[in-house]
């Protein structure tokens, strides 16, 4: 299914639009993995790495830094896959 079947059944705006959203996803991505690292390393001389959490905004929403820095890491994977994807189907096809 690859590339062909990229170039064949999305239009190139829509494929162009997809490759700026995914952009713009990684970039902010990018930013919160390297948040989440500096927020748990500042944690860390206080308490178990584990078990470190942040409760702002709110502290009713206790989010473990451990398992949100993982999701955002692979947040920043499936980001640049699509960015890698859609920039190399734009680039393949004539314009």
């Amino acid at each position: 299914m690859g590339q062909g079947f990229i170039n064949k059944k999305i239009p190139r705006l829509l494929r162009t639009l997809i490759l700026i959203v995914s952009i713009l996803l990684l970039a902010a991505g990018i930013y919160e993995v390297f948040f989440n690292f500096s927020l748990w390393s500042s944690m860390m001389s206080n308490q178990d790495p584990d078990l470190a959490v942040n409760m702002w905004p709110i502290n009713s929403y206790k989010v473990n830094l451990a398992y949100a820095t993982k999701m955002c890491l692979l947040w920043v994977i499936v980001a640049f896959f699509s960015t890698m994807t859609f920039k190399s189907s734009l680039e393949s096809e004539n314009p």
